[in-house]
């Protein structure tokens, strides 16, 4: 995660293992990422593939698209009041 900018936290890369998929750990980070922007009062932001599976799970944690025209998709979860 970058933290570096004043108006929003980045996701830059989160992988995990293979042996270690589907048990949670991912969502769980992520949801971390996203408690923390929040904290902050800053919208959490990443980019993906078009055809990534995990645009799914990120629209199920709150990210919305917001440009469909970005390659790759621009997603932001905003902070909530």
């Amino acid at each position: 995660m970058d933290w570096q900018s004043p108006d929003h936290t980045t996701g830059v890369d989160l992988s995990i293992l293979p042996e270690a998929r589907h048990r949670g750990t991912g969502l769980a980070m992520l949801r971390a990422w996203i408690t923390v922007s929040a904290a902050l009062r800053k919208p959490a932001v990443l980019h993906v593939m078009p055809d990534n599976p995990a645009r799914k799970l990120y629209h199920y944690l709150g990210f919305r698209e917001a440009n469909c025209t970005d390659f790759p998709v621009k997603m932001v979860a905003s902070v909530r009041p």
